[in-house]
Formats: structure tokens, sequence, C-alpha cells
């Protein structure tokens, strides 16, 4: 689950806040899509809420998280796919070699393949698999579908499907709310930031009607 209350955090040196009086919750073993256009603060969120950044302040609850950023070549650091999965054991087990290998598979990538030579959407791939092989409770995705084809993007969203079905919390930020509609159910949620404010918190039904309705959040509308 996530919880945050008037969450706020400025860079220094900026002009404004990143994030101003932020509050929201996700429930468990729910999806939320976190939408907005560019420079509304949907990074620094996830940030906030995997450690990464402190806020200045408010309050955050979070269960056991992992945090997939945008850019993917920040985060891999192994020679071969399953190499890179393994990175936080020094001495990995059969089981957990067995699992790394199950892992990339089900994402269409080569355990044994160069982790360098990968293609961009591979190593969004790549950096998602890294992340379940850790277990989280809540999985924090930072444009996911970035750089991923259209056969990349239904894997993705199938594995994102079955693990909301298992239990995890979800928080993705998108640009493209319709590309993860299959994978939500109607008391799932959108939220839109607007200059560092949330302006609004919607559900999953009724959600493309709203959109359609304020251009201004920078948001695609969807039928």
């Amino acid at each position: 689950m996530i919880a945050a209350h008037d969450l706020c955090f400025r860079y220094a040196a900026a002009s404004r806040p990143a994030l101003d009086g932020v509050t929201f919750s996700v429930p468990s073993g729910s999806i939320a899509l976190l939408c907005g256009a560019n420079g509304s603060g949907k990074s620094t969120l996830l940030r906030l809420l995997s450690g990464l950044l402190r806020p200045d302040s408010g309050s955050l609850r979070i269960t056991r998280c992992a945090l997939v950023m945008q850019d993917a070549d920040r985060q891999i650091l192994g020679s071969t796919v399953c190499e890179d999965m393994l990175i936080p054991w020094p001495r990995p087990t059969d089981a957990q070699r067995e699992k790394a290998r199950a892992l990339a598979s089900s994402f269409g990538l080569d355990p044994d393949a160069d982790a360098r030579r990968l293609s961009g959407g591979q190593k969004r791939s790549l950096c998602i698999a890294s992340a379940l092989m850790a277990a989280p409770e809540t999985l924090l995705l930072d444009e996911p579908s970035s750089s991923l084809d259209y056969p990349s993007c239904r894997r993705l969203v199938k594995c994102l499907r079955d693990l909301r079905d298992r239990g995890m919390t979800i928080l993705l930020s998108t640009h493209d709310p319709a590309l993860f509609d299959p994978a939500m159910r109607d008391g799932d949620s959108m939220l839109v930031l607007q200059n560092g404010e949330l302006c609004a918190l919607l559900p999953r039904c009724g959600a493309g009607n709203a959109i359609r309705e304020h251009p201004e959040w920078g948001v695609r509308p969807w039928a």
C-alpha cells in the first residue's frame, strides 16, 4: 500500500516546488496510474516514494518497494542478463539462478545475452525483471512502456495484471493511460499531477471522460 500526506519537495535553486502538498493513497493489491505533462512532478514523486529523495515536509508510508527508473542504462550493471538480475546476491543459490532465468524468459529476454548490447526496450524489460527478483510488495515504474515495441508492451501489461492479481501494489507513471487500462480493475485509480500539485484523483471508470474535458492536464485521451 501507499499513503502520502501533504508531501512537499523543492530542488535546490528551483524557483518553485517540484511537489506541493500532495496527498493520496493507493490500496494494497491495486494499480494506480500517475499522469501529467512533462515536468509535472511524476518522477520526483516516485523517487520520494522509493527513498531516493527525502521530502521537505509531509509524510508517507509504503510497503517494501522497488523502483524502475526511466533511464534503463543507469540501472544495468551486470555483463549478462542473468548476472544483472543476480547482482544483489553475490553467491546466488540454484533456486535464485532458476528464478532469474525464468523471469528473463517471461520478458522475452535471453538470460545469457550481453546486457550492454540489448535494445532500449530490452534494457527496460531487464530492469523490470530485475526489480521483481527481490519480490517487492509495491512496484514503482517510471514510464515503463518507453522504448517498448507492441509485443513487449503486451507482455508488460499481462505481467502487471498477474502481479496485481497476486496482491502486489503498482504505481506507474505514463503518458498513455489507454495502454494500461486492460491491466486495471474498476476500483483502480488515476492520479493527475499539474505543476507539482495533485489536481485530480480519478477512478478508472470515468477517467477517460475527465481527461478529455481537461486538455490542460497534458494527458493523452482515449476512447
